[in-house]
């Protein structure tokens, strides 16, 4: 892997992981005001927009494949990304619910964003962001040295 792909790649991986801490630490919080509940929303969605960040640089940069962009670009990334094993089965299901999600956040529904939902189901995708990157340390080796060197 190109050693700019790899600092892209652990940029994105960090990036992630603060996210990740953010969301699980507004999980703790007993309750949560509206614009609470909607920043804890905005938190869900980017943890699964990274998810997205890393498929797009390892399918199109990393392995050089074009992926089309047309209304069902989102759902084509997954099953790309499925076929390629950038992620394991286990975790699909919930990396689908999360492009749901990230759906209704994204266009402008957060006012209608459900508290209880979200803390619901936060958790699962908390722990499939974790699975997914333990996978790709796992198939991507190179990527721990550069995390821990840096």
């Amino acid at each position: 892997m190109k050693p700019s792909h790899l600092e892209s790649l652990s940029n994105l991986l960090r990036k992630n992981r603060e996210t990740l801490s953010s969301l699980e630490r507004a999980l703790k919080m007993p309750e949560w005001n509206e614009f609470e509940t909607m920043g804890i929303g905005v938190l869900l969605s980017d943890v699964y927009q990274g998810v997205e960040q890393i498929l797009v640089l390892l399918i199109e940069k990393v392995h050089s494949r074009k992926l089309p962009k047309d209304e069902s670009w989102h759902d084509n990334l997954l099953s790309a990304a499925r076929r390629m094993s950038l992620y394991p089965d286990e975790i699909k299901r919930d990396l689908r619910g999360m492009l749901r999600y990230r759906h209704v956040q994204r266009h402008g529904y957060g006012i209608d964003l459900d508290g209880d939902r979200i803390r619901k189901n936060a958790p699962e995708a908390a722990k499939a962001y974790v699975v997914f990157e333990a996978h790709l340390l796992d198939k991507y080796p190179e990527i721990k040295d550069i995390l821990s060197s840096s």
